[in-house]
C-alpha cells in the first residue's frame, strides 16, 4: 500500500484508517496496525494488517478516546417528542417513564446515561455515556449499518468482525449495551423515579407553609357616576331632603347644623360633608340632585358588593391549559412550584423562560443529593 508522509510535520498517514501517525510510529495508534521500522518516502510497502484481539475494556477505552472533545457541542438540538422516542429505545422505558425523565431535566440519552455512570463512580463517564449512547441507538433503531469505532469505516450490522482493521464487533463492542448498560439504566432509573417521590411527600408540607396568598387587582371605576375618591360617609334621609334644592354643577356642599331643638348630642354627631358632584346628570330638575346622590351610593354599595374578577391571562387560553398542566406534572414529581406558579400569574408570556431556570436549578439540587447519598 501506498504511504503519505508528511516530511515537514514528521507524520505518515496510516494507508488502512487514515490516522496520522508520528514518523517514528511503528504501531498505529487508531487501528493498532503494525508499520516497519525504515519507511520509504513514496510507492508501495507491503504492511502487516494484523490487529490483536482486544479486550472489552479495551476496545471501550480506544473507542471513548477516539470521539473528539467538541462531539456534544456539535450535536443537533432534537426536540422533545425526538429525545422521548430516543429514551424508549431502551428496554424497560415506557413513555410515560421516558416523559417523567424529560421533564425532570434530562434531554438526551448521553445525559441520561452519565448520571446514572457517575452515580456509580465510572470514571471518564462523559465520554463512556457517549459511547453506550451511540450503541443503544444504533442497535434499537434497526439500521443496517454501523460505523466501526476504530477505523471510521461503515460495515453491515451482521458482521463479527471489522473487514478493514479486524476488531471484533458483535461479541467485544455491541454486546456491552445488550445486558449491561441497560441493566444498570432501567435501575437507575428506577431509583430517580422512587428518590423524587419521596422528596415529594417530604417537601409537601415546606410548599403549603410557602405557598403566598394571589396578588388582589384592585377595580378602577368603570362608569363616570362611580367615585373616583375613597367612600364618603353616607347620607341620612334628613341630610337628602336639605340638599333638594342645590343645582346640578361641580359646587360644594357643607350641611351645617338648621334645627335649632335638636339635642347637643345630635349637634356633635352631624359633620360638614363635601361632595364632588362635577359628574352627576340630571334627568328631572325637580329631584336632580337627590337622583344624583342615590347613583354615587348605590354605586359605592354596589362596589363593595361585587365580586374581585381573577386576572385574564396575557396569553392564549389553551398556552394558559398547557402551563398549568406542565406545573402539576412538576408538582406530582416533587418539585416546588410555588415561584412558578406565581411567574403564570403574573409574568405569563415569560412563563417558558424562567420556569424552566427554576426547575433545572431544583433538578440539579436534587441530584447533587443524590450523589451524596449514593456515596456515602
Amino acid at each position: 500500500m501506498p504511504l503519505k508522509i508528511d516530511i515537514l510535520n514528521e507524520t505518515f498517514e496510516c494507508p488502512v484508517c487514515g490516522h496520522r501517525n508520528h514518523i517514528s510510529a511503528t504501531v498505529c495508534e487508531k487501528c493498532q496496525t503494525k508499520f516497519p521500522e525504515k519507511k520509504p518516502l513514496g510507492g508501495n510497502m507491503n504492511l502487516s494488517v494484523e490487529v490483536k484481539e482486544p479486550t472489552e475494556k479495551r476496545n471501550v477505552r480506544k473507542l471513548i478516546r477516539s470521539l473528539p472533545d467538541n462531539y456534544r457541542k456539535d450535536k443537533k438540538v432534537k426536540s422533545r417528542e425526538e429525545v422521548i422516542a430516543e429514551f424508549q429505545m431502551v428496554p424497560g422505558i415506557t413513555k410515560e417513564v421516558a416523559e417523567r425523565v424529560y421533564n425532570a431535566g434530562i434531554h438526551t440519552l448521553s445525559d441520561l446515561i452519565y448520571s446514572m455512570l457517575s452515580n456509580q463512580g465510572v470514571k471518564g463517564s462523559e465520554r463512556t455515556a457517549i459511547v453506550y449512547e451511540e450503541y443503544i441507538v444504533v442497535r434499537k433503531s434497526g439500521s443496517n449499518t454501523i460505523t466501526c469505532p476504530f477505523c471510521k469505516t461503515h460495515i453491515d450490522i451482521s458482521l463479527d468482525r471489522c473487514p478493514v482493521c479486524d476488531a471484533s464487533m458483535k461479541d467485544e463492542i455491541l454486546r456491552i449495551d445488550l445486558k449491561k448498560v441497560t441493566d444498570e439504566l432501567e435501575k437507575f432509573i428506577d431509583d430517580v423515579i422512587r428518590e423524587s417521590e419521596t422528596l415529594e411527600e417530604e417537601e409537601k408540607p415546606a410548599i403549603e407553609e410557602k405557598k403566598e396568598p394571589e396578588t388582589v387587582q384592585s377595580k378602577e371605576p368603570s362608569t363616570p357616576a362611580q367615585v373616583k375618591e375613597e367612600p364618603k360617609p353616607k347620607l341620612s334621609l334628613d341630610e337628602l331632603e336639605e340638599l333638594d334644592e342645590t343645582k346640578p354643577k361641580k359646587q360644594i356642599v357643607e350641611l351645617d347644623v338648621l334645627q335649632e331643638t335638636k339635642t347637643e348630642e345630635q349637634k356633635v354627631e352631624q359633620k360638614k360633608i363635601e361632595l364632588d358632584i362635577s359628574e352627576i346628570e340630571v334627568v328631572e330638575k325637580e329631584e336632580g340632585t337627590k337622583k344624583a346622590l342615590d347613583e354615587i351610593l348605590g354605586g359605592i354599595i354596589e362596589e363593595e358588593k361585587k365580586p374581585e374578577e381573577t386576572p385574564k391571562p396575557a396569553i392564549s387560553n389553551e398556552k394558559y391549559q398547557e402551563y398549568r398542566k406542565r406545573i402539576d406534572d412538576w408538582k406530582a414529581e416533587g418539585y416546588d412550584v410555588t415561584e412558578v406558579e406565581k411567574i403564570l400569574l403574573e409574568k405569563p408570556e415569560q412563563f417558558e423562560e424562567l420556569s424552566k431556570k427554576i426547575i433545572i436549578e431544583q433538578f440539579k439540587k436534587k441530584r447533587a443529593a443524590l450523589k451524596k447519598t449514593v456515596k456515602k
